[in-house]
């Protein structure tokens, strides 16, 4: 492995992969046991454009996208091993608006949407190669709340769900175009009801089977919301410590959840309360290969 702080995602042919914190881009075939790294190269236009990989992704068609810290946007395309990048242009109000990017998302009609640190929301077209911008404007209340974007979901009914570092979260509806913030709210010592936070930065986004959320922030830990009632609170692993720095949580075909944080992965089954702590990628690894695919 190039470096750590890695983030692992394994493809549909099983493949690992993994963009690291500076060592550029590893992928891992658990047939061959052998590990490929990919790294940017100044001699070479089709290499991966920054060594900084926050996000790897696949779509739906099978193409892996890769969300970059400096490097913009890229597609790899494992046949040539070559990479194709979408950097941002002054000139090309088209092309990506920050080559800062902190998440991707494929919605049910097949854009991407890409989360920008500091440069709003982009909704990309694979097919025309084309971005569309939505930017905070304090003019505008109808305009999307922050430009700090750390997640993007669609939710059961096409609402996309925008996670924020700073003002929570923002749901729109994609037909209206109208835009509505959904606060985090937390627990604070003295006070009755919680309260809203004014500085969270919502890490993961997780819509479950039952139509019901899971919302995890950096400081604040992981909280339970329900869209019908509007119930918000914080959510219980079996009275057991919720980790730090949550990142992603992932609800299993069986029910379970995967809880990512920064220095262990849980597994928590809601129905028994079977809490499990898992110490190594290794030991998720061979839990994870019977529950995924």
């Amino acid at each position: 492995l190039s470096l750590h702080d890695a983030l692992p995602i394994y493809d549909s042919q099983g493949m690992l992969w993994i963009g690291t914190n500076g060592g550029g881009l590893n992928r891992f075939d658990r047939v061959s046991n052998q590990w490929q790294h990919f790294m940017h190269d100044e001699q070479n236009p089709n290499s991966i454009s920054h060594d900084i990989v926050r996000v790897v992704f696949q779509d739906r068609q099978k193409r892996m996208w890769l969300a970059t810290e400096g490097g913009g946007l890229n597609q790899f395309d494992p046949a040539t091993n070559r990479f194709t990048s979408f950097r941002h242009n002054p000139n090309d109000y088209t092309s990506i608006s920050s080559d800062e990017l902190r998440c991707i998302y494929q919605d049910s009609q097949d854009d991407l949407w890409i989360g920008t640190y500091g440069s709003g929301l982009n909704k990309f077209n694979p097919s025309t190669g084309r971005f569309t911008h939505f930017r905070h404007d304090p003019q505008d209340s109808n305009t999307i709340c922050n430009d700090y974007i750390r997640t993007v979901h669609q939710d059961q009914h096409g609402f996309l769900w925008i996670g924020t570092q700073g003002r929570g979260i923002q749901k729109w509806n994609k037909d209206t175009r109208e835009f509505e913030i959904i606060p985090i709210l937390i627990n604070v010592e003295g006070q009755d009801t919680m309260v809203r936070s004014q500085n969270s930065a919502v890490l993961a986004l997780t819509e479950l089977k039952n139509g019901n959320f899971l919302i995890s922030s950096f400081t604040d830990g992981i909280h339970f919301y329900n869209e019908n009632s509007k119930l918000y609170e914080e959510y219980n692993l079996a009275g057991n410590e919720q980790p730090s720095g949550v990142a992603e949580i992932f609800e299993d075909r069986s029910g379970n959840l995967w809880i990512t944080g920064l220095n262990k992965i849980i597994k928590y089954n809601p129905i028994t309360f079977n809490y499990e702590e898992i110490e190594s990628w290794k030991s998720a690894e061979n839990i994870a290969a019977e529950t995924y695919f």
